[in-house]
């Protein structure tokens, strides 16, 4: 099935684009239009769709994204630490432990 599907496509591609190629040239041809300004027209439409600038919100809007996970999981680090801090503070025998996150700070 695959393989008469393969025929069918190639065969359907075949058949339009002699159309669709007369079709463009008779546009083309009837056209106020010349060469040069097409081929213009088209070195700026390259341009600016690969301009860093036309990408740049949606990369600066994963870069932020990713900032602000970052800062999530910092804030998460830090309630942790807090917590902890406050359970070691509340054990009276401690005192060693507290000398060595004193130490590591």
């Amino acid at each position: 099935m695959l393989q008469n599907l393969g025929g069918w496509l190639k065969c359907q591609l075949k058949k339009g684009v002699k159309e669709q190629g007369e079709a463009t040239e008779k546009l083309l041809d009837d056209s106020l239009i010349s060469v040069a300004d097409l081929h213009e027209q088209w070195a700026e439409q390259c341009e600016a769709q690969l301009s860093i600038r036309t990408y740049a919100p949606a990369r600066l809007k994963k870069e932020l994204d990713t900032v602000l996970g970052l800062q999530a999981e910092l804030d998460a680090s830090n309630h942790a630490l807090q917590t902890t801090w406050a359970a070691i503070a509340k054990d009276h025998n401690a005192d060693l432990t507290l000398d060595a996150l004193n130490s590591m700070e």
